[in-house]
């Protein structure tokens, strides 16, 4: 059984002058300017032979929480239509809130509406008394793959120790070709 060590030291370890080995890192993608994000017209174009396929939706994302044990999608839904606003979908989500020992459990909901709607969903004034609105929060799939990545480069164990997350092995083919 060979160490991860062992297999990439040979290939990638370089000397300064002062003698210490190191790896040369490399860029994967050239260093350039992040592409912008498109633009999408707004013209009425009633006097134009050019029109869009279909319309563009601009969407925001909420998290809606705090909500009575018993409330559904469809009482926000309509909560929501009461005020005049369009709903895109909601559906139920895990609470964002930490419980103590002594408070009642809660629901939180996933609520998508148009980008144009957002100053009203934002309005405190529509939202029952205790319902916690905020933006949605993506998770960052980037942080798990880097820390999969530093995890094979500074360890000690053997190519066939090292997995990843989803069960594959990270060391890939350097341990099978020697």
């Amino acid at each position: 059984m060979k160490l991860f060590s062992e297999v990439v030291a040979p290939q990638h370890n370089v000397a300064d002058d002062s003698g210490d080995a190191f790896i040369p890192v490399t860029r994967k993608k050239p260093k350039g300017k992040k592409p912008s994000r498109p633009i999408v017209g707004n013209f009425n174009a009633s006097l134009t032979k050019l029109s869009a396929a279909k319309p563009v939706l601009h969407k925001s994302i909420f998290h809606v929480d705090n909500a009575a044990e018993g409330c559904l999608p469809s009482d926000i839904i309509d909560h929501l239509k009461s005020m005049e606003i369009p709903v895109i979908s909601c559906f139920e989500c895990k609470s964002w809130r930490k419980f103590g020992p002594e408070e009642m459990a809660s629901k939180a909901f996933r609520l998508c509406v148009e980008k144009e709607v957002v100053k009203k969903i934002l309005d405190k004034e529509i939202w029952p008394r205790g319902i916690i609105v905020r933006p949605w929060k993506f998770k960052s799939t980037d942080s798990k793959k880097a820390t999969a990545g530093m995890e094979m480069l500074n360890t000690s164990k053997s190519c066939e120790e090292l997995e990843s997350p989803s069960g594959n092995n990270l060391c890939g083919t350097l341990c099978n070709s020697n």
